[in-house]
């Protein structure tokens, strides 16, 4: 985890928190990272006073060792926990709906634009009644963030170039552009 990402967390946990806004937290699968943040986030709310996982903080993660998913999607998803949901890019990304967050803390730059655009639209989903707030924390002076980024916005350059011809309106006729050699 890069130096200052901790406080950024907290005080974007803290706005959420006096909105009464529900937080999603999609973040690289290094193995601990979770458990880390939630430790810090406790440690905030209740001084370190309680058990983290089943006080404060949902973790979905392939290495959540706490609880298992389909408890945890459920928790999070019927509103019985106010408590945010920290989540891994692997298992966060795809094929899940998490309507109830309406805050996404994104702790790392993704090489993938489109993975991270799909764990967005996991909380923008039919049936989300709140606006949804997405926060991007970068490192200060990171060159592998730097990097990353530039190399994201080559790939979605060179993927809309690709896609354009293919994306027309259902009446208009397909247009097969000529291949340059």
């Amino acid at each position: 985890m890069r130096r200052g990402s901790i406080p950024q967390i907290l005080k974007q946990f803290n706005q959420a928190s006096k909105q009464l806004e529900r937080v999603f937290f999609p973040n690289a699968g290094w193995p601990y990272v979770s458990d880390i943040i939630s430790h810090y986030i406790v440690g905030y709310l209740f001084g370190f006073k309680n058990d983290f996982l089943d006080f404060c903080v949902l973790c979905l993660c392939m290495f959540a060792r706490h609880r298992n998913e389909s408890a945890v999607r459920e928790e999070f998803t019927n509103g019985t926990s106010s408590a945010p949901l920290l989540v891994t890019a692997g298992c966060g990304g795809t094929g899940i709906n998490l309507q109830p967050g309406s805050v996404i803390i994104q702790m790392e730059v993704w090489w993938n634009m489109n993975h991270e655009r799909q764990a967005y639209a996991r909380c923008l989903r039919q049936g989300q009644d709140k606006m949804v707030k997405v926060y991007k924390l970068f490192a200060e002076n990171s060159n592998i963030d730097i990097m990353i980024s530039k190399c994201q916005v080559r790939k979605d350059k060179l993927n809309s170039q690709v896609m354009k011809p293919l994306v027309r309106k259902d009446d208009d006729p397909l247009i097969i552009p000529a291949l340059h050699s």
